[in-house]
């Protein structure tokens, strides 16, 4: 009988231990994806520790039922429906108050909110319109002078007639659509053709000098507002002009830009400053180019404070594919700091998708979205040998119809491999966003882990600095007063604890 019940027991010894080494093995697993993924080198300290315990419980609050209700879930549905539902949750109001610290890859003519642009552009003096096509084109005119491009009339005479109304205007200087986005874009061709002439529309009517100013010193107030204390703008530099007729140049603009700038960090303290990097559209020849890099030089010697680096913009997919210009883009690498959109795409083995692999071999400081990234296991190895930053635009990309639930955005595997990843906004003004927050909760709440908590943001936030375009010196300036704003931040979500039970 004792032979029996110590074979009983031999057995349940047995089978504890393999269950013990199973469970000991798969904690393991858990424990080093964890430390693999954006995030997993922080070490939290005893105050950041019991904020981390607050904002893990509102996240994991707002995730309960999504599985069994996806329609509960807003990164699993499109912004323009879902907007409301994430301004609503608390997670969002959290993300608000964090530090962001910068922008690093924002279009300036895409940059402010549709709100401004249409109760404090469009309703100003001397802003005429006209329709070609269909499309709105509006510029500023001194009363009784246009040209003949078309029969221009006072944009607010446009705004009385119901076929111009006012939500008709809103259509053509935003994407934004009412109701079931799929009924207005029906495919990512389409939605593109959308973008592309909505820029066209703005163009001439933030090229006037005093909507510039205005409009510039709105978009560093939106960031400023959403705790985001720089931004490097991509800009294809427009001529400004005024009423008069006096056309700027180019130096002339850089110089305006510098002076709103300058005024903004005056008149805001803590914020860090703004650049440019120069972004010509990218259907033009070698000629063009050649042209395009050397006023990029020229303009960097008289500008350097300003200037930081040089990119080419439009839809990568039409566009002229980096390796055409390897040859010009090589010579002037050591002299011009890149940072190319690259990867913009669903395809795989065409020019779009390569341009990836240009891109690393031009040195690129950063890449733009790099979309495709995962089908080049060999350029995915070289980013992350080389410590190039991804540039992640989440809203961008499913408005723009690469993806359309950000659980599968192929980012989330670079994010869990511990990718350089910094979060941006690309156009928030032209689909309804304000600021860098939005994005932020798309890439928290859809493509880190259920269990990503202070850590990955915070490391976000390193990312923006880090990889920024900043002289060293400042740099380690910034991320020493993002510390401040952060050490704030955690004691007043500590302190604000009973608002998130």
């Amino acid at each position: 009988m004792w032979q029996n019940n110590f074979l009983i027991l031999l057995t349940l010894l047995l089978i504890n231990q393999v269950c013990s080494d199973y469970l000991s093995t798969r904690n393991e697993i858990l424990r080093a994806e964890k430390s693999m993924a954006v995030g997993g080198s922080i070490t939290l300290t005893n105050k950041e520790k019991e904020a981390n315990e607050i904002l893990l419980r509102v996240k994991q609050k707002e995730l309960q039922g999504v599985q069994e209700d996806i329609a509960k879930f807003p990164p699993a549905r499109h912004f323009f429906v879902m907007k409301k539902d994430v301004e609503k949750s608390k997670l969002f109001s959290i993300l608000q108050k964090l530090p962001k610290g910068g922008s690093l890859h924002t279009h300036l003519t895409a940059s402010v909110s549709l709100d401004y642009v249409f109760t404090s552009i469009v309703s100003r003096e001397n802003l005429h319109g006209c329709v070609i096509n269909g499309r709105l084109k509006v510029k500023f005119f001194e009363k009784g002078k246009t040209n003949n491009l078309c029969k221009w009339e006072p944009i607010k005479d446009l705004r009385k007639k119901q076929a111009t109304s006012d939500a008709w205007i809103k259509s053509q200087i935003s994407l934004i659509h009412e109701g079931n986005p799929s009924n207005a874009y029906n495919s990512a061709h389409n939605v593109w053709n959308t973008f592309i002439n909505t820029f066209a529309t703005v163009y001439d009517m933030l090229a006037y000098k005093p909507v510039f100013q205005d409009y510039l010193y709105q978009a560093l107030q939106e960031f400023y507002e959403d705790k985001v204390f720089y931004v490097e703008f991509r800009v294809n530099f427009p001529e400004l002009y005024e009423l008069n007729g006096t056309v700027y140049g180019y130096s002339e603009f850089l110089q305006t830009f510098s002076d709103v700038v300058q005024r903004f960090k005056r008149e805001h303290p803590g914020f860090i400053g703004a650049k440019m990097i120069y972004a010509p559209n990218r259907a033009l020849n070698a000629t063009q180019l050649e042209q395009a890099l050397s006023t990029y030089t020229t303009l960097q010697k008289s500008h350097p404070n300003v200037l930081a680096g040089f990119d080419l913009v439009g839809c990568e997919e039409i566009g002229t594919p980096l390796f055409n210009f390897y040859q010009q883009f090589n010579k002037a690498q050591n002299n011009i700091n890149f940072f190319f959109h690259a990867g913009e795409t669903n395809w795989y083995g065409f020019d779009v998708d390569k341009n990836l692999i240009d891109a690393v071999l031009l040195g690129s400081k950063r890449i733009g979205h790099g979309y495709a990234l995962l089908k080049h296991p060999k350029v995915l190895e070289m980013v992350k040998q080389k410590d190039i930053a991804i540039e992640l635009s989440p809203i961008s990309n499913q408005v723009l119809m690469l993806v359309d639930d950000s659980r599968n955005h192929p980012a989330t595997g670079l994010i869990a491999q511990g990718f350089p990843i910094v979060v941006c906004n690309d156009d928030p003004g032209f689909w309804g966003a304000k600021g860098l927050s939005y994005d932020w909760y798309m890439v928290y709440m859809g493509m880190a882990s259920k269990d990503a908590g202070l850590e990955f943001l915070k490391q976000l936030a390193l990312n923006s600095l880090k990889y920024s375009s900043l002289p060293e010196n400042e740099k380690n300036q910034a991320i020493r007063d993002w510390n401040v704003s952060w050490e704030k931040f955690i004691d007043d979500l500590i302190k604000d604890k009973a608002k998130y039970q």
